[in-house]
This record gives C-alpha cells, structure tokens and sequence, in this order.
C-alpha cells in the first residue's frame, strides 16, 4: 500500500496574526472573505502533474475574542477526476492560532480505513504571531486508529512532525503571481504499515494562506511540490 504524506494543502490553510489583540485585529494568512477560492497544483520531480486541489471559503464567523472560518476542500487526480471532498474550521482565539492536524490526512489514507469506527487524537501546530527567521516552532503529532470484529489489532496510522522552524522570508512566483512569503520548514515521519520519513518546505502570504510547498525525501532529494495555480 502507498501512503504518501502530503502538506497541510491544508494544508493552504495557515493563519498568522497579532498576539493578544481582538479577533476583527487578526492579521490572516488565508483570504478573509466569504466565497474566496485557489486552485492548487501538484506535481512529481519530473514536473509532471500528479493532482490538484481546490480550496474555498464557506463561511467566517466572528465573535470579540475569536474568528472562525470555515473552509472546504476538493482534490481530484492527475485525470482531474475528484477524489472527494473535506470541510474544517481554522481559528483565531485570544490571540493566538493554531492547525488542527487533522487536516494533514489525505484522500488515500481516510479511503484505508473506510467502513471501519475510526478513532483520531492530534495536536494543533500553533503559527506566530510575528515570525521571525530562525524561529522554532512547536511540534505535532496525529493518530488515526480503527478496529473491527475481523481485524481486533486494528489499522493504525501516525504522522509525527518535528524541527519546525521559520526558515525564510521571501518573495515567491507562482502562476498566480508574486508573493511576499513567511517560509516554514519541518521534518515528517509517517507510519501506517511502514515508516516513511520526509522533510517539507511551506511558503505562505498574508491574505492569500499557502503559496507553495514542497516535500523531500528524508536525504533531501525532491519528491513533488505544490503551487498556487489561481485565486479569486
């Protein structure tokens, strides 16, 4: 079985913001209005497209301490056909915002534990408020586990991240333009039946979330990448 760890396409999906300030004050990295889509699109190391995703958001809720915002997600194959759908909520409360990891499992790994009571425990990865280059952030961790009646040991997966840290800030091209971007990188290790470490780059704007990203092999050899293709 192929378990591939792909970014937090939710991944294009982190906020960063003001610390202790009122939630209308939150200085987001993702389009702050209703309705707002992007088109991402994935491709191997050979430059060949392996997938696209597509992200809007549904609704923004606000309240004096805290703003929520709903957002969906559709990715579809290399033949453009969908491979289904996902909605979470991303949020900024009392200064301070963090990722649900949840958001990290992909089409592929959800489609291995259908029709099964499925289980999940996963830590939030918190963005700061002002990052600074060379920053470290804090790291994560995510089980998914499942058992049934014809398998009591059950199907489990894990995703771990470690040595988060801001790496850069930077301008960044992609088709849909020219970015002014905070650089995330971390290390990945994935378990479900075998282990599969890796290594991730993320490049985010304000106002606009994810812009790139890309992920190595864990001898840092380039396995695929993702870029903002079109906002509107």
């Amino acid at each position: 079985m192929k378990i591939l760890f792909k970014p937090v396409i939710l991944i294009a999906i982190v906020i960063s913001f003001s610390a202790f300030l009122p939630a209308d004050d939150c200085v987001l990295y993702i389009p702050s209005k209703e309705g707002s889509e992007m088109e991402y699109k994935s491709y191997n190391d050979d430059n060949k497209f392996t997938g696209m995703n597509r992200t809007k958001v549904v609704a923004i809720r606000k309240s004096a301490t805290k703003q929520e915002i709903e957002m969906q997600a559709e990715a579809f194959d290399k033949k453009e056909k969908s491979a289904g759908t996902s909605t979470y909520v991303l949020t900024c409360e009392n200064g301070g915002f963090t990722v649900d990891m949840q958001s990290m499992i992909t089409e592929e790994q959800r489609k291995s534990f259908k029709d099964t009571k499925v289980t999940i425990t996963a830590d939030k990865l918190d963005i700061p408020a002002n990052p600074q280059v060379g920053q470290t952030l804090k790291d994560g961790s995510l089980k998914m586990s499942s058992k049934t009646e014809d398998n009591p040991i059950g199907l489990n997966l894990t995703i771990g991240i470690s040595n988060r840290k801001v790496a850069a800030i930077e301008d960044v091209t992609v088709p849909a333009g020219t970015f002014k971007c905070v650089k995330i990188t971390y290390d990945v290790e994935t378990k479900m039946l075998f282990t599969i470490r890796s290594k991730c780059a993320e490049w985010y704007s304000k106002d606009i979330g994810m812009v790139k990203s890309e992920i190595y092999s864990n001898k840092e050899k380039l396995q695929g990448y993702t870029v903002l293709n079109s906002k509107k």
